[in-house]
């Protein structure tokens, strides 16, 4: 890919994602590489280093060039690494929920919601177990310009609901490598993020989780059309047009 000095990168998708060859995260980054890296991160919405040897404290000193690490409540962190959390599922456990299962943003109902997640796969399966992604840069340009008028004009109210009182079925069966809070009523606490969010760094607007109910900035205003009142459309962001699907 031209464009980028000391990085060589591969797109997976029209709509977004790209593979950055050659780097190793394990070791010290010159400043020149690290802002080309960030500039991939920008253009690209997700990016993937392929055949990685990290330890804790190495992926924590990369997350942390893009900012200040996030604290996750209400899941479990790793004992000696406050601010990274494990993610498992084990072989034998198929009849379970999955983590992260639903399109969502990363603890989008914090106060300040963190700028992306650092994955670091350590066991993956043959096949399957793929995530995926999806550009709302491209979701909200899809729309109307009435429709963007609209949503910029709106506020979602984000909760982590899923950890608070009746969250979640109390019979529904989750990992047991995955230490979660249950039934907190902090959780329940709703907190007005904007529906169209412009990105700080490209100035661009990106529809936000489409899974929350949305309500005008100035509810005198404007009229919320029922459709909208309990959140974006789903087909919204999961269109195959914006969307990556990666192992």
């Amino acid at each position: 890919m031209t464009g980028y000095e000391t990085l060589e990168l591969r797109p997976v998708a029209g709509a977004l994602g790209a593979e950055i060859l050659g780097v190793d995260l394990a070791r010290s980054l010159e400043p020149r590489q690290f802002l080309e890296i960030r500039r991939a991160f920008l253009e690209y919405l997700v990016i993937f280093f392929r055949d990685q040897t990290l330890t804790p404290g190495q992926h924590e000193a990369f997350t942390v060039r893009f900012g200040p690490l996030s604290r996750m409540p209400y899941v479990k962190p790793l004992d000696d690494h406050p601010d990274i959390i494990a993610v498992l599922k084990e072989a034998d456990e198929r009849k379970i929920s999955v983590f992260g299962g639903a399109w969502h943003s990363d603890f989008s109902f914090l106060d300040e919601p963190p700028l992306g997640s650092v994955l670091y796969a350590l066991e993956t399966p043959s096949y399957g177990g793929d995530t995926l992604w999806s550009n709302m840069y491209a979701a909200y340009d899809a729309l109307s310009p009435g429709m963007q008028r609209l949503l910029d004009d709106l506020v979602a109210l984000h909760s982590g609901s899923v950890y608070g009182v009746d969250g979640i079925p109390k019979d529904l069966r989750t990992s047991r490598s995955i230490a979660i809070s249950r039934n907190n009523p902090e959780a329940d606490s709703e907190r007005g993020h904007p529906a169209v969010r412009l990105h700080p760094d490209t100035g661009r607007g990106e529809c936000a989780d489409p899974g929350f109910p949305l309500r005008p900035r100035d509810a005198a205003r404007i009229h919320l059309p029922f459709p909208l009142a309990g959140g974006l459309p789903r087909p919204l962001g999961q269109s195959l047009r914006h969307a990556l699907r990666h192992q």
